[in-house]
């Protein structure tokens, strides 16, 4: 159930046909009298991290929708970073084909991936807390879960606030190569090992017994 509305759809007992519910949040599923495991967005199984490739490099990278509603606040501050002088933030949209099967030369090739929270959900992650950094990748986000530390696994930064995210890729940019490497390190190792969907589905066959 990756739906992140309060209200249950089909609000009925399928326990007759369903053993276990799977869901991406922490919204009351009762209606449906069967236990739940949360299960958020998982991340593409790989043995190592990618190869880089130098036409993807930038300093800042995003891949998913801008524009209005929604999306806007987002919009304004991927813009803002933009402007930024001497800051290369690349915007990944529909000219540049599926991000996703893209995921680990973006994570490998860019200098880190920004990602957005949105804390008034109960227990809802970004896609791209576990994406991105089982990739390899240097995230740069506002909320991400419990198993990742700031400036071991992602750099943090605050909630809509542009000028810590400029300060962030700053501390970022003074670290050594060897220590922006360790960071990619890790969250590859740690993320592949708790996040990726082997894991996931692992996690489902120790609910149900059947691991």
């Amino acid at each position: 159930d990756g739906d992140i509305k309060p209200n249950t759809r089909y609000p009925r007992n399928v326990s007759g046909a369903v053993d276990l519910a799977l869901v991406n949040h922490a919204h009351d599923r009762s209606a449906w009298c069967v236990p739940t495991l949360h299960w958020p967005y998982a991340a593409f199984d790989q043995d190592v991290i990618a190869p880089v490739d130098p036409s993807l490099a930038c300093d800042v990278a995003f891949a998913g929708q801008l524009g209005g509603g929604i999306y806007a606040a987002r919009t304004a501050f991927i813009e803002a970073l933009a402007s930024q002088r001497g800051l290369h933030v690349r915007i990944f949209g529909p000219a540049d084909g599926n991000t996703l099967l893209r995921t680990p030369e973006i994570a490998a090739s860019a200098g880190s991936v920004i990602g957005f929270g949105r804390a008034s959900v109960p227990s809802w992650l970004d896609t791209r807390v576990y994406q991105y950094p089982a990739s390899g990748a240097i995230l740069l986000h506002d909320h991400v879960c419990d198993d990742f530390e700031p400036w071991v696994h992602y750099v943090p930064y605050a909630t809509d606030d542009v000028s810590s995210a400029i300060d962030a890729l700053d501390l970022l940019g003074r670290m050594s190569a060897d220590d922006r490497m360790m960071v990619r390190w890790r969250a590859f190792t740690d993320g592949q090992a708790k996040h990726s969907y082997s894991a996931r589905v692992r996690a489902v066959l120790e609910r149900l017994d059947l691991s």
